[in-house]
Parts: structure tokens; sequence; C-alpha cells
């Protein structure tokens, strides 16, 4: 079935589920949603380790109750080559492509149709390996797989709500947190940090000395819980958009 932004439907959140329930949920279901955010990554003095893991879970219970897809329990695992300086965030590599794969592969073989990957980092740093992931899940399943980057949703008329660029506990992510959890979020410590990224070419992640970048990257100063609103609204627009592109797509015959 096609989605449509203005059908009324109902998907699932499969950590709610028996384990049956469950399974019979992912068979029938045109997308598996699949979030990887971390549990313990660095947003600066003023918000929590689990920032991501409180957007992820806002988000799977939207997309549960505006669109057909299932929502399988967030992955906590990541690798964050530009927080090597800081601990208590990183897994290695290896790791990180190793759960993901063995996740994703244990959905493919129950039954899962199509699967839509949202990491809520970017492809510099642990997209690398969930991609490696995906690729060899790809060429041996012929599963239609896709890795969508937490940036990607964040479009120009995202951007267009910010008074600043995006960067990192930034203006966006402190707004996204004041709209959806303003108790998580530590007002008396917000900050200006300038910060300007080298051009890089290929993939060279930058990796940040903690002794002079606080985890942040951007003016949380100038959030508001208003902004927050508005771009959750349009952020949760576009990836109903890709969970109804993708419930078009067929699968490869291996």
């Amino acid at each position: 079935m096609l989605l449509t932004l203005n059908q009324s439907l109902a998907g699932v959140n499969l950590k709610g589920q028996s384990y049956y329930r469950a399974l019979d949920s992912l068979k029938q279901s045109p997308v598996i949603i699949v979030t990887v955010a971390s549990d313990a990554k660095v947003h600066g003095h003023h918000l929590p380790l689990n920032t991501d893991v409180i957007l992820a879970e806002r988000l799977s219970k939207d997309l549960a109750d505006s669109t057909e897809a299932a929502i399988y329990p967030n992955i906590s695992v990541g690798w964050y080559p530009q927080f090597f300086n800081f601990k208590l965030v990183n897994h290695s590599s290896e790791t990180a492509q190793r759960v993901v794969r063995e996740t994703l592969e244990g959905l493919i073989q129950a039954g899962a149709q199509r699967i839509l990957l949202i990491n809520f980092d970017d492809e510099r740093s642990s997209g690398l390996p969930i991609m490696i992931a995906l690729n060899e899940l790809q060429q041996r399943y012929g599963t239609p797989l896709l890795m969508l980057s937490w940036y990607d949703f964040v479009d120009e008329n995202v951007r267009a709500i910010l008074d600043s660029a995006p960067g990192h506990a930034d203006e966006l992510e402190t707004s996204l947190m004041l709209f959806i959890d303003e108790s998580v979020v530590d007002k008396k410590k917000l900050r200006n940090v300038n910060f300007n990224p080298p051009q890089l070419k290929g993939y060279r992640p930058i990796v940040l000395n903690s002794a002079s970048v606080p985890g942040q990257m951007g003016d949380s100063t100038l959030a508001t819980a208003e902004k927050g609103r508005r771009a959750y609204a349009l952020i949760l627009e576009n990836i109903k958009k890709s969970v109804s592109a993708l419930s078009l797509t067929k699968a490869k015959k291996n």
C-alpha cells in the first residue's frame, strides 16, 4: 500500500508487543524502522547523554501512530571518531558494524520486507560501519535496506527556522529537547560555542579536543521550544516521506 501523509494509518512499536505478535507485525509491515542512537554521547554541558535516544523514542512513537511501519527497539551502539577524546561514548567500528549487521540479519530472517535505518549521527562517523553492514546484507539477501542520517532530514525548511548553522548540542538539538522534554535541558548552562570545521575531502572525520571543545558545536542560547516544535514537525514529515518511498521498493532476487 502506498503511504500518504493524509491517510489515517496505524503502525506498531514492536517493543510493546509479545514475541509472537511482534513477529506477525514484522512480517506484515511494509517497512521496519530501526533507529541507532547512543545512550552515552556527549552533548555539551546542558543536554543529557541520552539526548539522541530521547529524540529517537519520540519519533518512533509518532511514526508508529502515523505510518504503517513497525518500529524496532533502538540500537544503542555507535562508533564516533569525532569524540575519541571523550570517554563513555564510543564502541569500536568493528563492534558497531557487527551489532547492526546481526540485528538486521535477524529481522530479515524473521521476515522483514524492507528496513529503514535512521542513524542519529552522520555519514562521516558512525555511518561508515553501518553502511558496510547494510551492503553485506543487501548482497546476501536482496532485501531493500536504506540508511539515512539524522542530518538527511534537516533540510532547508528546517534550517530556515534556525538563527544559526546546525552543529551538535546546538540551537536545533536544544530546541528539540525543549519541545520534547524541557526538564532535561539545563538552561543555566546554555552557551555559544563557535566552531568552524575544516573542509575535508573524502572520509576524514574530525577528532575533537575535549580540552577545548565542550562536546558542543553551535549556539544553544538561541534555542526555543517553539523552534523545536516547528522543526520537529518538518523532520517527522521528511521521515514519513522516506518511509513512503521505501514501501514501494521491490526486493532484488539473488
